[in-house]
Order: C-alpha cells, then structure tokens, then sequence
C-alpha cells in the first residue's frame, strides 16, 4: 500500500527490482553422484534455491557458498536424474550459519564402554574435516588424544569416540574441534563434557 511519501509505491517496487536483478536461472546437468557441486562465478552465500519442486522420488538439498551450488541427498547406487533449471535469488542481508559442533555423553552396555558422541551442523557437503577429540588439561596444556579426517555428505554429520579405542579416562573432561583438513581453520569447538566410564568395561 503505497505511503504519504511515496504515492505511487515505486520504492518498493524499485526495492523488488533490485532484488530481481541477482536472480538466474541454472542447469544442473546429469545429476548422477551426491553430493554434486555446480560452479558458477554469480553464487554467493546469499542466494537461495527458489524451486519448491524438483524430484518426487528424491529429497534433494542445497548449499551455497561463493561460486559455488552443492547438491546433496540420498541417490540409490547406479541410478542417475536428467538435469533440471534450478532458480536462484540473491537475498539482501542473507549469510550462511556458522559451522557448530557439540558433544555429549552416551552410556552403553558395550565391552568398548561408553562413548562421548560430537555432532557437528551447517557443514558444508562434499569437504572433509577433521574432528578432533581433546582432553582438557587443568593448569596445562590440553591433550589432542584422537582426531580423523572424514568427508560429510550432509549438513549434519556425527562422530562417536569409544572408551576403549581411544583410552578415555573416567572424571577427565573432553571437548572437540571441528576443523578443515585443508587449513588451520577451526570452524567450531565444543562445550567440554566429564567423561563417566562404563560399567562393563573390562578391568585392565
């Protein structure tokens, strides 16, 4: 409805315009592997997919990060979709959530013991990061006491480290980083969690 100082409503609708102007349209091509990644200099973080429809046997997600779309969901092996026009609109304002990662206790009746579980969200599909499990060390310098390096296929991804395996100590306190294996970065460090030793864990 247009306003006392804009009688004809034509801000607004210059404001649409120019949020139109960053929308295109893209061929996805054969879509034969999950996660995909489409490369195209006018993606930013920013856009948005805009089809609400796009296979009616397949739950297809998406990210967007610079120059880049990534396709992601669950493709039963040897099978394959023909291409599809995706349509993307930049949102003013827009920014990706921060990678996060968080970490909980988990008691179980396994000769490995119990598990302390890192659940890492907003990752990105197709990047492998590294998960790093740390003891915290009081009044010293914290211990690295495992990590691996393990490609995510979605959004949200788990890691779940054993009493036994990985030698954690009952009553020590524990954190993870979730890192990039192609840098230093560290996107996301969890809370510490006091580590309770299983019950039926063997005596040593």
């Amino acid at each position: 409805m247009p306003n006392r100082l804009d009688g004809t409503g034509l801000s607004r609708l210059v404001a649409k315009l120019k949020e139109y102007m960053y929308s295109f349209a893209l061929n996805t091509g054969t879509i034969s592997t999950l996660p995909m990644i489409i490369q195209d200099a006018r993606i930013t973080e920013s856009h948005i997919v805009e089809n609400d429809y796009v296979f009616s046997d397949l739950d297809l997600g998406w990210v967007t990060t610079a120059g880049k779309l990534i396709l992601y969901g669950s493709l039963p092996s040897g099978t394959s979709k023909p291409s599809v026009k995706l349509y993307l609109r930049k949102v003013a304002g827009l920014t990706a959530d921060a990678v996060t990662v968080s970490l909980r206790l988990q008691t179980s009746n396994s000769a490995d013991g119990n598990y302390l579980v890192a659940e890492g969200k907003n990752m990105i599909p197709g990047t492998q990061y590294s998960w790093r499990l740390m003891k915290a060390v009081s009044g010293g310098t914290d211990v690295q006491v495992y990590s691996v390096g393990k490609t995510t296929y979605y959004p949200t991804d788990s890691y779940w480290f054993q009493e036994v395996p990985r030698s954690l100590e009952d009553g020590e306190s524990y954190y993870v980083q979730l890192k990039t294996t192609a840098g230093s970065e560290t996107p996301a460090e969890s809370g510490t969690v006091e580590f309770e030793g299983g019950a039926n864990v063997p005596a040593s």
